[in-house]
């Protein structure tokens, strides 16, 4: 796992919006026109044009839109552990885990479910984003958030768990113009 660190910040080096303070595996690809900055840690993700990811936070198995704000300190595309089976411990169900030891040759593909994070949406700091989770067009979602659902398109969500506090309004629009 470390290698893939090692290499994707290498293959990053010249990369003008890629700090160097970036972990980064070989799988995620940040666009030309987007920034991660330093102490972010992308796996498996990709960030589209214009898209900045703010120091400390995580991306797993996400993607990230045009034009989206992500605040400090979230934690995006979360792994399951699975409720079946004698242990919810990784170590009975997955090859490589994080303690090292493994009790199956198995490799469970389903615990990284892709996140999905439209154009235009606005993560506050530190929001939790579960895997499986979908993030709609323009979305602006409340700081300290704890997403496990869809969130629809245009619309503010906030808490924990996250629920649509409301539409997005022209007058909105219109404060920031």
């Amino acid at each position: 796992m470390l290698k893939k660190y090692l290499l994707g910040t290498l293959l990053n080096f010249f990369h003008p919006g890629v700090s160097l303070l970036t972990m980064i595996d070989t799988e995620s690809v940040v666009s030309r026109k987007g920034r991660v900055y330093p102490m972010a840690k992308l796996f498996r993700s990709r960030v589209g044009d214009y898209s900045y990811i703010c120091p400390g936070t995580q991306l797993t198995c996400a993607e990230v839109g045009k034009f989206c704000s992500v605040a400090t300190g979230c934690l995006i595309g979360l792994a399951a552990h699975h409720l079946r089976g004698l242990s919810t411990s990784p170590v009975f169900t997955e090859r490589d885990n994080p303690t090292g030891f493994r009790w199956t040759a198995a490799h469970e593909e389903d615990v990284l479910r892709p996140v999905s994070i439209g154009n235009d949406v606005w993560i506050g700091a530190r929001v939790i984003v579960l895997g499986g989770v979908t993030i709609g067009n323009g979305a602006v979602i409340g700081a300290g958030s704890v997403v496990n659902r869809v969130i629809p398109s245009g619309v503010v969500a906030v808490g924990n768990p996250c629920r649509v506090l409301r539409p997005i309004t022209e007058e909105d629009k219109k404060k920031y113009l």
